[in-house]
């Protein structure tokens, strides 16, 4: 490498080296800070603080948020891009719960085989007491009473009564749910029989998957000293409020 070439490459370095001591100017400065916005995000449906956590982890390092609980708002400041992620992740978590409405159906089921089904029922329930009748003793079954029972997902336990002949028939149990308030089952359903006397029959408990359009068969017990058997059949509708 001759002398020429030597101090070529040595002005190019000094050049170079130069350039990055100057200080940047204003235009190049500006480019280099992030952009702020701040957006104010209201919560309707979900769990405020469950959102808070997360949104804190799709924030940016820069960003900067608190909650009001008292509005149910959550105010971020951040890059237009964060916010963005911010926005989707509450839209996913912020969703209206979901309600369901069931119609139980209560039957005294009997040995005696002139009875029959009833004839005022809908096709799912009817279709249910026929694969009872071939898993039971009990061959006819009389409709003790219905009612429509409409649950939000807010409720910890729900119950409702149907009043009989035989007496105050009382039906009560858990909702259970997923993370995001959906109902999924109906836990620790319990069904038994009030007597005018003050009496109750003995409970029988089970838990019921929640199908929407679905027909599920509660259970049975017997009753009158095992002539009877008190049953219930539920039919379930999921909706979704605000809808």
């Amino acid at each position: 490498m001759n002398n020429k070439m030597i101090c070529t490459l040595a002005v190019g370095l000094a050049a170079n080296l130069l350039l990055l001591a100057m200080p940047l100017s204003a235009q190049e400065e500006e480019s280099q800070i992030p952009q702020f916005e701040e957006r104010i995000f209201t919560v309707q449906y979900g769990n405020l603080d469950a959102i808070y956590e997360m949104v804190r982890v799709f924030r940016s390092p820069f960003g900067k948020m608190n909650a009001d609980r008292g509005s149910s708002i959550i105010v971020v400041r951040d890059t237009p891009e964060a916010l963005d992620r911010v926005a989707k992740i509450i839209a996913e978590m912020d969703v209206p719960p979901d309600s369901i409405r069931l119609t139980f159906y209560v039957f005294v089921a009997t040995r005696d085989a002139t009875g029959g089904l009833p004839s005022d029922i809908p096709e799912g329930v009817t279709k249910s007491l026929t694969e009872l009748t071939k898993l039971m003793s009990y061959r006819s079954y009389r409709l003790e009473g219905q009612v429509l029972l409409t649950v939000a997902s807010t409720a910890n336990v729900a119950e409702t009564n149907i009043s009989s002949d035989i007496g105050r028939i009382t039906i009560r149990f858990t909702p259970r749910y997923n993370s995001q308030g959906k109902i999924l089952s109906l836990e620790e359903l319990r069904l038994f029989i009030v007597r005018s006397n003050g009496e109750s029959s003995q409970p029988f408990r089970t838990d019921v998957v929640v199908e929407d359009g679905g027909v599920s068969i509660v259970g049975a017990s017997k009753i009158n000293g095992g002539d009877e058997a008190l049953l219930a059949i539920v039919s379930m509708d999921v909706e979704t409020l605000g809808q």
